[in-house]
């Protein structure tokens, strides 16, 4: 069996899906708390610390972009 064996390309494929499942879910598990799906609307609940420590990350900053989170910034919640 090798790389080039279609029943070997196949389960590599269906492996690779199922841990970008994966993948994809816990990452948004870091995001999002809760949905809550209604007839009228969708709320997605959110933890501000973890988006806040997702955009506060000490990386280098491209000039002209904004360096932190400032949540001074926005003092209103927004309505949506």
């Amino acid at each position: 069996m090798g790389p080039r064996d279609p029943a070997f390309a196949e389960r590599m494929a269906e492996n690779r899906a199922a841990l970008a499942g994966a993948l994809r879910s816990a990452y948004l598990k870091m995001f999002i708390s809760e949905v809550r799906v209604s007839q009228d609307e969708i709320v997605i609940a959110r933890p501000v610390s973890a988006l806040e420590n997702g955009v506060a990350v000490e990386l280098p900053v491209k000039e002209g972009a904004v360096p932190i989170f400032d949540r001074k910034w926005c003092p209103e919640e927004a309505s949506y």
